[in-house]
């Protein structure tokens, strides 16, 4: 009776044991599994973040860089042509004295050729004022009356000089042709890249789509 006591103790023991044992293994393995998920979302979290990261300052740099340019060139001093263009007596309108690139258009409303290209130089000068590029009408009209009126017809709003102002002969890199359309396109340092029949000016993109570079900065690329 005694044995058969003890047996069904020992028995009763070892089944709470291995119940315990058990139900420690699972909260082992319960916590285990919770520091695992804790891991993968702490390294999924810095994944993204990585991912992130550089596209969101790939984005950013242009914006950044566009600015940086543009304070750039409010900062700059005037150069040699755009302090001689100020001193024109305009009929209408003021040019951009900021500007990377200027046309000087010779024309008149009398001239067959003048009249023909004049709507399709209209259409073009908003684009150009976006690409930061001015066009300056210097009229062989008689009277400043027919110079304004003559882009007017188009909606031209470009600023227009008379081929009489006295201040032309000072202007940078412009002569007075002996006849017209007539067009010189150069950069804001003076450098002349297209000059001829007005008609060029319809190709104005082709000589304004780089950036201008100042005489002394040339000088050390070509040394270099």
């Amino acid at each position: 009776m005694q044995t058969s006591s003890s047996s069904y103790l020992i028995n009763n023991l070892k089944s709470l044991f291995d119940s315990e044992l058990t139900r420690c293994y699972a909260n082992l393995q319960f916590n285990h599994f919770m520091k695992t998920k804790e891991i993968i979302l702490a390294l999924s979290a810095a994944f993204l973040i990585s991912i992130a990261s550089p596209c969101q300052a790939k984005e950013e740099a242009p914006t950044a860089d566009k600015t940086e340019q543009r304070e750039k060139k409010k900062k700059e001093a005037p150069t040699d042509l755009q302090k001689s263009l100020r001193k024109l007596k305009y009929a209408q309108g003021r040019p951009n004295l900021k500007a990377d690139y200027y046309i000087y258009l010779q024309s008149a409303s009398w001239c067959p050729p003048c009249r023909k290209e004049m709507p399709i130089i209209c259409e073009e000068y908003p684009k150009m004022k976006k690409a930061n590029v001015e066009l300056i009408l210097i009229s062989f009209d008689r009277s400043k009356s027919a110079a304004k009126d003559f882009p007017k017809k188009h909606n031209g709003k470009f600023p227009v000089t008379m081929k009489t102002d006295k201040n032309l002969d000072k202007l940078v890199g412009f002569t007075k042709a002996s006849g017209i359309p007539h067009a010189t396109i150069l950069d804001k340092y003076g450098k002349v890249v297209a000059n001829g029949h007005g008609a060029l000016v319809q190709d104005w993109k082709k000589y304004t789509d780089k950036e201008p570079v100042k005489p002394e900065e040339k000088t050390k690329e070509e040394k270099s």
